[in-house]
């Protein structure tokens, strides 16, 4: 099996491609279409040939994907990074006004979609702006290019010796090789973030920060796989970080890929069941709705065992799987550990910390650990190899780990030091300076501590900070104590201005979604006094300083991010108008 030796991430899945070669890499689970590793190796040198032969696209220009997952999409990656053009992604379930955001935030010159609700809006916007749209699955009447007709318009490249062309593209003879501005560390992609703020930042990634996170976690997969080559279902998408860098990793090391357009639960344990999948990538939104549907499928099968009728069910489609990666967040909900009660085989379940910034991830849960232990769903796990830390004051930044008098929990922004840091954030130097200092550490903006067994523990983001009469509220607190009372469905804090002795002051404001209630209690007289007993509820359970005299305020739903945060931008936004 190839192992990490190139400069180029691309260069590396490409010359794993050829090792494979007629293996089956990747399979779509509704069509049945696949492509082998020799495809995905001949069709990305096509992609690349082609993609030549337009004299306007330059090394670091963008290619924006709005595109659920796809079987291509490896071709597409490979295909484009060849010519050093990054790729980045974004979800076809977007706003309009998002699209045209990250549209004008990537000035790319490319968008390659499918057919969607957004289609007629984004071929006018492509006229528009002189950007040329391409199609996976084009109809003759629409706009825009034929991708497979695209591809198939310069078939010689397929032909090309396989060990010359990798030899050219090393000399940089082939199409440009990569972009030589940064020979020492060139660009890969450019990602946008599943930021809980108003709009996602463009973050650029180089080769480097891809091997290096591989490297650190190459080891860890190892383990869970016992070395051998399996099937994992590639259902986060593939725009976001997680689903991208987990494509990469079966891509480089002979692993078959499972490809879900969309996530929805009951498909997914079907394909869990029928593949007898034992290791499962989830997102915190991904674990709600599975531990939704398995509830469902309980309440229905102690249904017909009580009236003795036998029916299909999902309860027992997890019962072999061994392993469960999963993001760091606050599971104020306990989702994952009814997950984990489904799992009756389950050895390990992987929480972690990590954001776009650093590719993946930069702590995780240790292999094997107890399941009892409460740790491995509250915490984001140990530090990884290959990273430093530090947890500094979030007001003076010293550092607090360093002082004499540092003890376990003490709280802290924590900072990270690794070559998997990104190279920076597009055309934002102001938030670059902000975000990586001169010394090389990356500010996390997330608050968190570490126990005395090293585990660490996310809080809240800086940004979420209130300040009320000089203590530190964090809204997280404050929203695990709302979450207590029955009628709170979900919760958002966040800080309000309010009067106060003619003064205007910083206080928390509470934003809930209550659990649903009768018909003939559904009026607004019921529902304030309900808003009042969950107030007075809270206050009691908290500081002074910490106590919700912003107000209260109930809504049908909150705004979330495509991985189940809350996104508190957009929070603002809709109900704190002025």
């Amino acid at each position: 099996m190839p192992s990490l030796i190139e400069k180029y991430f691309h260069l590396q899945i490409l010359k794993s491609a050829e090792y494979f070669d007629n293996d089956i890499a990747i399979i779509d689970i509704s069509t049945g279409c696949s492509l082998t590793f020799s495809d995905i190796y001949n069709k990305s040198i096509q992609l690349s040939s082609v993609l030549h032969q337009f004299k306007f696209l330059k090394p670091k220009d963008v290619v924006l994907c709005v595109l659920n997952n796809n079987i291509y999409f490896p071709v597409i990656l490979l295909g484009f990074s060849l010519n050093g053009i990054l790729v980045t992604g974004a979800s076809p379930n977007s706003t309009i006004e998002e699209l045209n955001h990250f549209i004008n935030k990537t000035g790319c010159k490319i968008i390659l979609t499918e057919n969607g609700k957004h289609l007629d809006w984004l071929a006018s916007k492509s006229k528009e702006l002189d950007i040329t749209l391409i199609l996976l699955d084009k109809e003759k009447k629409q706009k825009g290019i034929n991708f497979f007709e695209f591809l198939e318009s310069n078939k010689n490249i397929e032909n090309r010796e396989r060990n010359k062309f990798l030899e050219e593209f090393e000399a940089n003879k082939f199409l440009g090789g990569t972009n030589r501005d940064d020979e020492d560390d060139p660009l890969f992609v450019a990602l946008l973030s599943s930021s809980t703020s108003e709009y996602a930042k463009l973050i650029l990634l180089t080769h480097r920060n891809y091997i290096n996170t591989t490297e650190i976690l190459k080891p860890i997969f190892d383990k869970i796989s016992n070395g051998k080559r399996g099937i994992t279902i590639a259902a986060q998408p593939f725009y976001h970080a997680s689903g991208l860098w987990i494509l990469c990793y079966c891509l480089l090391f002979g692993h078959r890929s499972l490809v879900m357009k969309e996530f929805e639960p009951i498909k997914y344990l079907n394909v869990v069941e029928e593949n007898k999948i034992e290791t499962l990538s989830l997102n915190p939104l991904m674990i709600a709705s599975i531990v939704e549907q398995m509830e469902i499928e309980k309440e229905k099968f102690d249904l017909v065992c009580y009236f003795n009728i036998i029916i299909s069910n999902y309860l027992n489609s997890l019962v072999l799987c061994k392993t469960i990666i999963s993001g760091g967040w606050m599971d104020s909900t306990n989702a994952s550990e009814k997950l984990i009660n489904y799992c009756s085989s389950l050895k390990n379940f992987v929480n972690s910390y990590g954001m776009t910034e650093i590719v993946l991830v930069s702590h995780m849960i240790p292999l094997g650990m107890d399941k009892k232990d409460n740790r491995i769903t509250k915490s984001v796990g140990r530090l990884l190899p290959g990273f430093e830390y530090k947890i500094v004051d979030c007001l003076s930044n010293e550092d607090l780990v360093s002082n004499k008098n540092y003890s376990p929990g003490t709280k802290g922004e924590l900072w990270l030091r690794s070559a998997s840091i990104m190279y920076g954030y597009l055309n934002d130097p102001i938030l670059n300076k902000k975000a990586i200092d001169s010394d090389g550490w990356f500010h996390t903006g997330d608050i968190v501590y570490e126990d005395h067994d090293g585990f660490f523990f996310v809080l809240d983001r800086i940004s979420n900070l209130i300040i009320v009469d000089g203590h530190q509220v964090w809204p997280t607190e404050l929203e695990a104590i709302l979450l207590l009372h029955p009628r709170v469905q979900e919760a958002c804090v966040v800080g309000v201005k309010i009067k106060l002795n003619g003064n205007f002051v910083d206080a928390p404001k509470a934003i809930v979604v209550l659990s649903k209630i009768d018909k003939e209690e559904e009026n607004e007289e019921t529902i304030s006094l309900i808003l009042k007993e969950i107030l007075l509820f809270t206050n009691e359970r908290l500081e002074r300083h910490q106590q919700i005299t912003g107000g209260i305020m109930s809504v049908d739903s909150l705004p979330k991010t495509p991985f189940g945060k809350i996104a508190r931008g957009k929070v603002r936004g809709m109900f704190l108008k002025d």
